[in-house]
């Protein structure tokens, strides 16, 4: 299973990386703004870099700071299942 982590350097991230890497069928990436995988929610035309994951991990309000900025974006990705989990930054 492909699993993409945003906010996945943080300290609850990076703990949870850390755990799923010992999943043996997980493939796991880290998302960041100059990493392997690009995602900026800044930038909606780096959203595209989420089509293909199985799950998507959040961990850093993306979808809350995104929306209060604006930014519109489509996750359909051709019929793709992204799933999201996101904390409550308390």
């Amino acid at each position: 299973m492909r699993i993409l982590v945003l906010g996945g350097t943080g300290f609850l991230g990076s703990r949870a990386v850390t755990a799923l890497k010992a999943i043996p069928e997980a493939d796991v990436q880290v998302a960041s703004r100059r990493g392997p995988v690009v995602v900026d929610f800044t930038k909606p035309e780096t959203f595209a870099a989420m089509a293909g994951f199985e799950f998507v991990i959040e961990f850093e309000d993306f979808l809350q700071i995104a929306n209060s900025r604006g930014v519109d974006f489509d996750f359909d990705h051709k019929g793709e299942w992204l799933y999201f989990v996101w904390t409550s930054g308390a």
